[in-house]
């Protein structure tokens, strides 16, 4: 026990002598390695099919980076490398590098430099990231979709090879199919092989690089039906059907000419024969005229018979509401230039629907058009009134009347700008909620609709 406190009593004096006859120790402030730092958080951002941003902290040291890339590398980062990049400063991070290839792996790594001292240069630091695919296949269209096949368009000469069909549900490809040059140079290629009722995701390749996805539904089974889509020579299909034919048609307007070409004498059918439109919701148009013969027979299911002439004019007849998309344009030439129009299926079709769907611009020109004209006219009555102080009571009924009808024509044209959008008619009810209602109007003006058919119709900007 007394060993054990003289030993402790020497110690702290030890310790008190060091204290008392050493200096104090200096601050360190710095630390000195033999080579900077590598860059930590290095990651990409903003990734496109042909760009990406590279993101890293800067390093205490370094004067500048050097940023490497290498395509179809999965951190291997063998061979040259596709691009490099050298005299980055910190200012210049994030780092943007576009002319990537679309559907490419890449790999790249940065690197701390020291511009005078190339030994302190420090170690790579990693990352691999893959551009977007691209998408060159053109909106899928009611007329392009059968019961099991579908039409795929994209632009005419693109380098691509192969189509691939994969069942939605399953994830199965259904179709492989190897394009001809002649499809490539179209632009185009029938996809069979499908089954009806079905969703389908339909790639397009260019080797091993994706460019284009579109996804689908296939119409009900049409039972060995002849589909005839726009472009067809619907006359020439009747003439050499056989007996019992069934013709399913695209929502279109078909013109069928005697073989005289002049529209004045009808096309014989000498057989028993069905036609039938192929969706319920855009019957198309026959427009022409049959005769039927002795024992021949025609079963006719939503389909529109025209009986007009085979003229060159757009519209023989008005379209029917939500059928046939019009501009405004169009609709007032019917409206004002054409005699033979019905002018009330064409004013219902321009402002007071709520079938279908209306896109931006012609939402916009729509409700402005209607607005002034309505101005126009109560800015008149309201004068007449003025100047005949009797009519006052009737100036203020007709005020309401078309404030009525001005309201129920902007109700129907934002349910039908809503439909586009792919989106309920009930959602006009947010107008009544206030704040709310401004930003729904702007939704309104300037989003963009859903691209090609939706559960509402088919895209007015391909109609």
């Amino acid at each position: 026990m007394k060993k054990s406190i003289i030993n402790a009593c020497i110690l702290g004096l030890g310790l008190l002598s060091m204290t008392a006859c050493s200096d104090p120790m200096d601050e360190i402030t710095s630390l000195i390695v033999g080579r900077n730092f590598s860059p930590v958080n290095f990651e990409t951002k903003d990734i496109t099919k042909e760009s990406a941003s590279f993101q890293w902290t800067a390093v205490s040291g370094a004067t500048s980076y050097e940023l490497q890339i290498f395509a179809d590398s999965d951190l291997d980062f063998s061979g040259e490398p596709t691009f490099v990049f050298k005299n980055i400063s910190k200012d210049d991070i994030p780092y943007a590098v576009s002319g990537l290839m679309y559907d490419t792996q890449y790999s790249a790594r940065v690197m701390a430099v020291d511009d005078n001292d190339a030994t302190r240069n420090s170690k790579w630091s990693e990352v691999s990231f893959r551009t977007n695919a691209q998408q060159i296949f053109k909106s899928v269209s009611n007329s392009d979709i059968a019961d099991r096949s579908v039409v795929m368009n994209w632009p005419a000469g693109e380098e691509v090879t192969t189509i691939y069909a994969v069942a939605s549900e399953t994830g199965d490809t259904i179709t492989t199919k190897q394009l001809t040059e002649t499809e490539i140079a179209a632009g185009k290629a029938i996809v069979d092989g499908l089954q009806p009722e079905t969703k389908y995701d339909v790639y397009l390749y260019n080797g091993s690089k994706k460019r284009g996805t579109k996804t689908f539904k296939t119409i009900a089974d049409l039972n060995g039906a002849i589909v005839v889509r726009p472009g067809d020579d619907f006359a020439s299909l009747i003439k050499n059907a056989e007996a019992g034919s069934v013709f399913a048609l695209m929502p279109d307007t078909f013109k069928i000419m005697s073989e005289d070409e002049t529209g004045t004498s009808a096309v014989a059918i000498s057989k028993s024969i069905e036609i039938k439109g192929i969706y319920p919701t855009a019957a198309p148009v026959i427009q022409g005229r049959f005769e039927i013969n002795d024992g021949a027979s025609v079963s006719i299911d939503n389909v529109v018979l025209d009986g007009s002439a085979n003229v060159s004019t757009a519209y023989n007849t008005p379209p029917r509401a939500g059928k046939k998309f019009l501009n405004l344009g169009e609709g007032l030439d019917l409206l004002f230039k054409d005699s033979s129009a019905d002018k009330e299926a064409v004013f219902k079709e321009l402002f007071f629907t709520s079938e279908g769907r209306l896109n931006r611009k012609s939402y916009i020109y729509r409700s402005f058009f209607l607005s002034i004209v309505l101005f126009v006219v109560q800015g008149i009555w309201s004068f007449a009134a003025d100047t005949f102080g009797a009519l006052d009571l009737l100036f203020s009924i007709v005020a309401f009347v078309l404030g009525i009808f001005q309201l129920a024509a902007n109700i129907m044209m934002g349910v039908r700008r809503l439909h586009d959008l792919d989106k309920c008619g009930w959602w006009m009810l947010l107008l009544i909620v206030p704040l709310v209602n401004l930003f729904f109007c702007l939704y309104l003006l300037f989003f963009k609709g859903t691209e090609g058919p939706n559960q509402y119709g088919d895209d007015p900007l391909q109609q």
